[in-house]
């Protein structure tokens, strides 16, 4: 699923160039968590609301530990505004649209009429492994030789003319 690899690229680039989104991101995964397990907790009559503070509670704590001066704000982080964050909002408004129809089914892509689009897959993948090789030559200091050269070739294909 490649839509998915983009969605990590787009998170990866976006705590590297804005390291306090992180919090949002976990809070947004939180509040997304709750719409799915609350239901299934109560029908079982299991107080989830009490476990679930409990454990927000704890990270939100050691994350102010781990990131004393990042803010910690309650706030939702659309994968939209991620994407843009990462100075990716390029991608996401082709790539990640169009394969994202190849995911969910569309009509348009049970009848065929979304073929053709091969040729962007080297690339999109290409721009996913190398999002993921910078956030280890930033995140774990693993050395990447020539990783901008890289970038700069993938942006250079001709016919790219979408924004990293």
């Amino acid at each position: 699923m490649l839509f998915r690899s983009m969605e990590m690229m787009f998170r990866q680039q976006a705590v590297l160039k804005h390291p306090e989104l992180l919090y949002r991101m976990a809070y947004t995964e939180r509040k997304r968590d709750r719409q799915l397990i609350l239901p299934v907790y109560t029908r079982a009559g299991k107080d989830y609301e009490s476990l679930d503070q409990r454990r927000w509670n704890e990270f939100s704590r050691n994350y102010s530990k781990q990131y004393p001066k990042h803010a910690r704000e309650d706030k939702e982080l659309t994968l939209s505004a991620i994407a843009k964050a990462a100075d990716m909002d390029g991608y996401y408004k082709s790539y990640y649209g169009l394969y994202c129809q190849f995911t969910h089914g569309s009509f348009r892509v049970m009848a065929g009429m979304l073929k053709g689009f091969d040729s962007e897959d080297n690339q999109t993948v290409a721009a996913c492994v190398l999002g993921a090789l910078q956030a280890l030559n930033t995140g774990v200091s693993v050395e990447v030789p020539e990783l901008a050269d890289l970038w700069q070739r993938l942006l250079n294909l001709p016919g790219r003319a979408q924004k990293r």
